[in-house]
């Protein structure tokens, strides 16, 4: 990025509502959350993710050990142009609430970032489903 521009917003961008859920926690409710209080899309390394593979499925990693499982036939063509992957933290624990193929893309490029919006555990926490605190700690755990 050139001095005289300004960095990406997650107001830039154009949400979609999306039901999918991860460790209970709802992408759209973190598009509501960050619809509310825009911050700053960061550059967010890749050194702490992986790509592994057991018994023929593939899932990224984060270092803490919390994996998303990926399908190789849904990862996306480019990155150009693509919404930045969402990111949470759990009980110390840093997973994708959604930006998996994204992040396995980048990585199999061996890309050194990607463009991300990381949540604090706080507002991790206030993305969770109605119900779904339990599920959370579980699986944050």
């Amino acid at each position: 990025m050139s001095s005289d521009q300004k960095p990406a917003m997650t107001s830039d961008f154009d949400w979609k509502a999306v039901p999918q859920v991860r460790c209970g926690v709802l992408v759209s409710k973190v598009t509501e959350y960050l619809a509310a209080h825009p911050r700053e899309v960061v550059d967010m390394e890749l050194g702490d993710w992986t790509i592994e593979q057991n018994s023929g499925r593939f899932a990224v990693m984060h270092r803490t050990g919390l994996a998303n499982g990926v399908r190789p036939d849904n990862l996306p063509e480019t990155l150009e142009g693509t919404m930045p992957v969402l990111v949470g933290t759990g009980n110390a624990r840093v997973f994708l609430i959604d930006g998996a193929h994204r992040v396995a893309k980048a990585l199999i490029e061996k890309s050194k970032t990607i463009r991300a919006v990381i949540l604090t555990e706080e507002e991790t926490r206030a993305c969770v489903l109605n119900g779904q605190m339990a599920r959370f700690d579980r699986e944050t755990r």
